[in-house]
């Protein structure tokens, strides 16, 4: 059984999106990126990813409108999504999770922990890949 999935990463800062980009597809996962929530939302219903990471703070759609919008979709009910956020406020926490998040991860962050979050999001067996 293959462990690769596809991952849509939502992140309007390319050299965030670029070292997440690389981390990931070092596990093997097909990655897409979007660079802003319109590209993402369309992205999204082209392709169904296995998994989609959500800045919060991206242009034209935020993620959590967006967010919210993919799980109002019967398609994307049970499609796990990881906030990603510079806002480590309760605030923006509960509405993350109110709009359907799965989980969040404030930024900066330690890209072993995006790693196991991914991981843990997509039910694969962790493996030893160096950071």
């Amino acid at each position: 059984m293959s462990t690769k999935k596809t991952i849509l990463l939502v992140e309007d800062e390319a050299g965030v999106a670029g070292v997440i980009k690389t981390k990931l597809e070092a596990l093997s996962h097909q990655m897409l990126i979007a660079s802003d929530g319109l590209e993402g939302y369309n992205l999204a219903h082209s392709i169904k990813p296995d998994l989609i990471i959500l800045d919060i703070m991206i242009p034209r759609i935020d993620g959590i409108k967006l967010c919210a919008l993919l799980k109002k979709d019967q398609r994307f009910t049970n499609t796990p999504i990881l906030i990603l956020s510079a806002q480590a406020n309760e605030e923006n926490i509960a509405l993350s999770k109110k709009a359907g998040a799965t989980d969040y991860l404030t930024k900066p962050f330690c890209l072993e922990d995006l790693l196991k979050k991914v991981q843990s999001l997509l039910k694969i067996e962790e493996k030893n890949v160096p950071l």
